[in-house]
């Protein structure tokens, strides 16, 4: 932001030489000219200002929202005991268990 208006007054001064020397306006267009440049860099800067404190803004209230949530889960119950499922005694049974043996006639006879 620093750097932007630092810029921004530099360009203005250069705006303001160039409608001098190679425009060759007269002074009353130039200082209107240059206000009109001053408003608009004071303008750009306002709006990153107030992203600049939203920003902080929006983390300041979130470290509060989460400090509220963390408050709030003292008054839960017990958890409930979890059950899992009966394991299967082996691999090779699980797997092959739902295969049903396929015959067919044999080529040599």
């Amino acid at each position: 932001m620093v750097l932007l208006f630092v810029f921004g007054l530099g360009a203005i001064a250069m705006l303001m030489g160039a409608m001098k020397v190679l425009a060759d306006l007269d002074l009353p267009i130039i200082i209107a000219l240059t206000l009109l440049s001053f408003v608009l860099l004071f303008v750009v800067e306002g709006v990153l200002i107030g992203l600049l404190l939203k920003s902080r803004r929006d983390a300041k209230g979130a470290g509060a929202a989460r400090r509220l949530k963390e408050q709030t889960t003292e008054g839960l119950g017990e958890a409930r005991a979890r059950v899992l499922p009966e394991p299967v005694p082996s691999v090779t049974k699980h797997t092959t268990r739902i295969f049903e043996p396929i015959y067919g006639e044999r080529r040599s006879k």
